[in-house]
């Protein structure tokens, strides 16, 4: 179960890449990071995104916290899960909050707390990771009323205590007409398969409706 988290976490950034962390997912640590993921290799992707984490981006943050979540590359250790997810957290990563929730809520490298675990999914709802909702409601049926009153309120305190950062603005620099910047990298079939098996099992676990998962498979397609 912790092993499809933390992979599903890492997955989902692969299928939306956030506009607010293009500079993460246009660098060579992403992409070689990447390609060692899609071939097991965990331990070179660990590395990667690990200096990216502690050069401070939040994205790669969320990814070393999944894979210390689910034993990848590196061993398992929830309590340095939980300190990774905090950190992109704090950076407005929907994903780790959405993380944090899991290790309250199924007592890992924490003692076990539904209170928590609800304000954490809650928040991460709250900025825009829309599977959060199955895990709020999932929680709600094993809380008391005075409980989830205090969990909403906590999330609510937390969220206007901690605003997601704006995005940087992007600025452009000029070239010459012969010259010509990509700033990602086109999709290929490996990228494809590996979306498309992504969505397949998200729908096997009941994180997205086939609706959901129909539209996944068109916008990827039409993408490649």
């Amino acid at each position: 179960m912790i092993r499809s988290f933390s992979y599903v976490f890492i997955c989902t950034f692969f299928l939306c890449q956030p506009t607010w962390a293009q500079s993460f997912f246009s660098s060579d640590n992403y992409w070689n990071g990447k390609t060692a993921y899609e071939k097991a290799d965990y331990d070179t992707a660990f590395k990667l995104w690990e200096e990216s984490a502690n050069q401070g981006d939040g994205a790669a943050q969320g990814f070393v916290a999944a894979l210390y979540h689910g034993g990848q590359g590196i061993e398992k250790d929830y309590q340095k899960a939980m300190v990774w997810y905090k950190k992109a957290a704090l950076q407005g990563i929907a994903q780790a909050q959405l993380g944090i929730g899991s290790l309250y809520g199924d007592g890992k490298g924490v003692e076990k707390d539904n209170v928590k675990a609800r304000m954490w999914f809650s928040i991460s709802l709250h900025n825009g990771n829309e599977r959060a909702d199955q895990y709020v409601k999932r929680i709600t049926h094993r809380m008391t009323e005075d409980e989830i009153k205090k969990a909403d309120d906590m999330a609510l305190a937390w969220v206007k205590a901690n605003p997601k950062p704006k995005p940087k603005p992007i600025t452009k620099k000029k070239s010459s007409p012969k010259t010509t910047v990509q700033t990602t990298k086109p999709m290929d079939k490996g990228d494809l398969e590996l979306k498309l098996t992504a969505v397949k099992d998200m729908l096997a676990k009941g994180l997205i409706s086939k609706n959901e998962a129909a539209a996944k498979r068109k916008q990827i397609l039409d993408q490649f």
